[in-house]
């Protein structure tokens, strides 16, 4: 550990290591700090930066893979929705095309049949009978 105080000075009347160096060594002290603690900070954000970086590339490769995957599956669903392969499917499931669409004509008029009496039910409530 330095010595703060001089050899052979006691009491009131010791001064300190700084307080004894000439206002230029004062400076170079001052100086040396300031460019030491400057040094420090941009190793500080120079070592941000890199793994700012190396996040960002990570992040880039990802999206590259899932991009490569989404055409993948654009190009599935593409073929899967191809009028070829969902008349294959169909088929495949017994469906036919339809035939030919022939408009239903009314008829005569059907008249309207009495609903049958409920079991055990009297025969007077069946009628029309008011």
């Amino acid at each position: 550990m330095a010595r703060l105080f001089r050899k052979g000075e006691s009491g009131s009347r010791r001064r300190g290591l700084l307080s004894s160096m000439t206002p230029v060594q004062t400076a170079l002290v001052a100086g040396t700090a300031l460019v030491f603690v400057l040094l420090m900070g941009v190793v500080s954000i120079s070592a941000q930066r890199i793994e700012g970086q190396r996040k960002l590339d990570s992040l880039q490769t990802q999206l590259s893979d899932l991009q490569s995957t989404n055409r993948e599956l654009r190009a599935d669903v593409a073929q899967a929705e191809s009028p070829e392969v969902v008349l294959a499917d169909a088929a495949k499931l017994g469906l036919v095309e339809p035939g030919p669409i022939v408009p239903v004509e009314p008829g005569p008029a059907v008249p309207a049949v009495p609903a049958a009496p409920a079991a055990g039910a009297p025969a007077a409530a069946a009628g029309t009978g008011r």
